[in-house]
């Protein structure tokens, strides 16, 4: 996982589901970090399309309904534009789970994503939600976002 432009999953997370939209493709990877807790892992290719709002929200009700929380980490490095219906469903989702979220963490390279974030983030802190922490680098993100997984 050297290069930013290259993104993968690292040891401890298997393939959930990988979902085809219109423009683009998202991949759903999950793991564990403790008996409390859950990962989950996106890496998004493309466009992030209204069919991938359902998908990552099963997933993560799924791992939650095995663990107390989930820690969640975005890899949107290779993301080129999102449909905002699924930000909007995304942050929905967030904000009613707050308890289960300790952080959330995106690795990004476009600036129109980031302020995506930065948006969602304020509605989210608002109501107490995690703390969302956007990376510009690979190593930055791979150091923070999996520090607590564990490896299978």
């Amino acid at each position: 996982m050297s290069s930013d432009a290259t993104p993968s999953a690292p040891p401890g997370l298997e393939l959930t589901e990988r979902v085809l939209g219109a423009h683009g493709i998202l991949e759903l990877y999950s793991g564990v970090c403790d008996d409390e807790c859950g990962f989950l892992l996106t890496i998004v290719r493309d466009r992030l399309d209204e069919t991938h709002a359902d998908p990552f929200i099963r997933v993560a009700d799924e791992i939650l309904a095995r663990r107390e929380r989930i820690r969640i980490a975005h890899d949107w490095f290779a993301m080129t534009s999102y449909a905002s219906l699924v930000r909007r469903a995304w942050t929905k989702w967030a904000s009613a789970r707050l308890k289960g979220l300790p952080d959330v963490h995106f690795l990004v390279r476009q600036k129109l994503i980031a302020m995506g974030i930065a948006t969602a983030g304020m509605g989210i802190s608002l109501v107490g939600g995690p703390r969302m922490v956007t990376h510009w680098s690979r190593e930055s993100f791979n150091r923070t976002a999996f520090e607590r997984l564990q490896s299978r």
